[in-house]
């Protein structure tokens, strides 16, 4: 987490200095921090319910099935072809600092994980099943 915070701090300072907009630098947290919420929504699918401390330490190993929606490169890239069509500072800023959250995610978890299980299809096509996706199941 302290690495996707650093990153989307100097994303952030270099989105300001480019353009002086508050407004891209809440793009970039948007996109290097928010987007762990699917990690909320997960958790709330899961138990039913919202405990912070709980959440810190999300037992992926107690439930049947990991969705994590905003982790998707197939997102990614689709906002980031979107980006290129309809040209927006703030769009391009948030897509690049989702993405720079996603590489990182992605070499954090390789060894573990993969690479794969950073494609949404990859997971559907295992059926979000935790058993079939053995990585998010601490060895």
């Amino acid at each position: 987490m302290l690495i996707h915070l650093i990153l989307t701090f100097e994303v952030s300072l270099i989105a300001w200095l480019k353009s002086g907009s508050v407004f891209s630098v809440l793009a970039a947290f948007l996109g290097g921090i928010l987007i762990d919420i699917d990690h909320l929504i997960d958790y709330f699918i899961h138990f039913r319910k919202l405990e912070l401390k709980s959440l810190l330490a999300f037992p992926y190993q107690q439930t049947k099935s990991v969705y994590l929606i905003f982790h998707s490169w197939e997102l990614v890239i689709l906002v980031g072809v979107f980006s290129f069509f309809y040209p927006s500072l703030l769009l391009r800023v948030f897509v690049f600092s989702w993405g720079l959250h996603l590489f990182v995610d992605n070499i954090d978890g390789f060894k573990r994980k993969g690479f794969n299980h950073y494609f949404f299809l990859f997971r559907l096509a295992k059926g979000f099943s935790v058993d079939k996706l053995k990585g998010f199941i601490p060895t």
